[in-house]
């Protein structure tokens, strides 16, 4: 049962009996009538022959009888479980037999409609919701990207995740190569690219900033930096690169949006040792929820409500909570304690109180000195 095109193809010569001679683009027909019932049909909005036939005529100038699509339908149905299966056009005829709602075009008696299953464009959907629900990617390459996502469904199912997944204040990078960033620093990491060998290696950058006087065009600053990439890794929709700094000689974080100008070295990474003892999950918990301080053992007294609020902070894994009143629990955490926690307590009000006393007695005075920066001259 060997594979032959003319299963799944008519000759572009091939007049399907109507005695009319040749018809141009023949073999683009089938690809054509998949395309436009994938984009334009589903389950409550079938198109029939006629109106298929008349679409391939205006659009494409290809004059097509009912039968022929008819026959486009069945072999796209039986290509698709080919490719999907990996089996020959015989056992796909077999499938589609035992399995006919396995086919990627459906009839109905009001014509043909794209099989797009509830599921999969629930799936779709939350593709969507997460390429426009992220901060590293520009407003343009995230609208190209969602448009690669609506050429999966109708555009009737298209208006609808647009309309369900309504995206609010997106507030996006305006670094239009971040994609290129991470690929630059993929390939830097890898140690085999495509079969063949590859040193991981350090990469230079200069790293961008924002001045008052031109929001919208971020400036380099003048240091060039030069890393040892090992990690990506996503933080509250930002992509950050784990890295050894070679000048500090030790292991550093950078917002992938605000990098420019990434260059491969050829010289091998450094570090090795320092990422090797590092645990990326503590670092982590460190480095984005609470950073700039000595790290301390912290209690912490919170009325029942902030309980989700406090495990979305600490997690579950490094944090111990009690409850230790009717309405109250008590976290115990190691965090650093700074200026930036403190900050963050200070937004939960006294919904939350430190109990830990020297480091109260800090917070006391974190409170003094913001309270003096607003004292009113009379």
């Amino acid at each position: 049962m060997g594979f032959d095109d003319r299963d799944y193809f008519f000759d572009e010569d091939y007049d399907f009996g109507s005695g009319r001679g040749r018809k141009p683009n023949q073999k683009l027909k089938p690809y054509i009538v998949m395309r436009y019932l994938m984009e334009n049909s589903d389950r409550e909005h079938p198109i029939n022959a006629d109106n298929i036939a008349l679409e391939l005529l205006e659009k494409y100038g290809i004059d097509a009888e009912k039968k022929s699509i008819y026959s486009d339908i069945a072999q796209i149905n039986k290509a698709c479980v080919m490719l999907e299966d990996g089996i020959d056009v015989d056992e796909a005829e077999e499938v589609l037999k035992e399995s006919p709602e396995r086919k990627k075009i459906m009839r109905t008696r009001y014509g043909y409609y794209a099989n797009q299953s509830e599921e999969d464009v629930k799936e779709y959907s939350l593709i969507y919701e997460c390429i426009n629900s992220n901060r590293f990617i520009s407003k343009r390459q995230a609208d190209k990207l969602s448009e690669k996502v609506f050429q999966s469904v109708s555009t009737t199912q298209a208006e609808k995740i647009k309309h369900d997944s309504y995206v609010i204040n997106r507030i996006t990078t305006l670094n239009e190569n971040t994609l290129n960033n991470i690929s630059i620093i993929k390939y830097a990491m890898e140690k085999e690219w495509y079969g063949e060998k590859h040193e991981p290696e350090q990469i230079t950058f200069n790293y961008l900033t924002h001045e008052v006087k031109d929001l919208k065009t971020p400036v380099e600053r003048r240091r060039k930096y030069q890393v040892s990439p090992y990690q990506l890794l996503i933080n509250d929709g930002y992509y950050y690169l784990l890295a050894y700094d070679n000048k500090y000689q030790d292991i550093r974080t950078y917002r992938v949006d605000r990098m420019a100008k990434i260059s491969y070295t050829g010289i091998a990474r450094e570090g090795e040792k320092e990422f090797k003892d590092l645990d990326i999950d503590t670092y982590s918990q460190r480095v984005f929820s609470m950073f700039g301080g000595n790290r301390e053992r912290v209690e912490i007294r919170c009325i029942n409500n902030l309980l989700d609020t406090m495990i979305d902070k600490f997690g579950t894994e490094y944090a111990t909570y009690i409850q230790t009143e009717k309405d109250h629990f008590t976290v115990f955490v190691i965090v650093e304690v700074s200026d930036q926690f403190f900050s963050w307590i200070c937004g939960l009000g006294i919904k939350v109180k430190i109990i830990t006393p020297d480091v109260a007695e800090r917070y006391l005075k974190y409170l003094e000195r913001i309270s003096s920066f607003y004292e009113i001259e009379e």
